[in-house]
């Protein structure tokens, strides 16, 4: 029988210092390796008349590339036995609010930005939940808080 001990979890951090972390708190188990995309670049090309190709306006306005939030979720199933009084807790740290989260795969840096949670309950199997988040593009790295990819 496999036990599961808390591999690829989360820890989501408020803006006073709290942490709950998504194995340890809350008893919830990845249903995959949780992963955040890298970024998107934005880009804005303008077509001139007369000229070869085009301008981006986008790198032209900033000097450098422009990138935009990243976005996703994460999918866990909830192995608490009080299925509501979890998911309620779980919710009121993370619903609607603004954190940062560390991956424990990735623990030099975190993340910052918006969370949603949504639940989908059954009467065959664990029930599952959902995290969401937009984050900015950027990677913060821990200890000196410079952003990185």
């Amino acid at each position: 029988m496999y036990m599961y001990t808390g591999a690829h979890s989360i820890t989501f951090i408020n803006p006073s210092g709290t942490e709950r972390n998504t194995w340890t708190n809350w008893k919830l188990i990845p249903t995959q390796k949780p992963v955040v995309p890298m970024p998107e670049f934005d880009n804005n090309y303008v077509e001139i008349p007369g000229s070869n190709g085009s301008l981006d306006l986008s790198e032209y306005l900033t000097g450098g590339p422009v990138y935009r939030d990243r976005s996703g979720s994460f999918e866990f199933y909830l192995v608490d036995p009080n299925i509501d009084t979890a998911i309620n807790t779980i919710a009121q740290f993370i619903h609607g609010k603004k954190l940062k989260f560390v991956l424990s795969d990735d623990p030099n840096f975190y993340y910052e930005g918006r969370m949603a949670l949504s639940d989908k309950r059954s009467d065959a199997g664990y029930p599952r939940v959902t995290i969401s988040y937009r984050v900015g593009p950027y990677k913060i790295n821990r200890s000196s808080g410079t952003p990185q990819f």
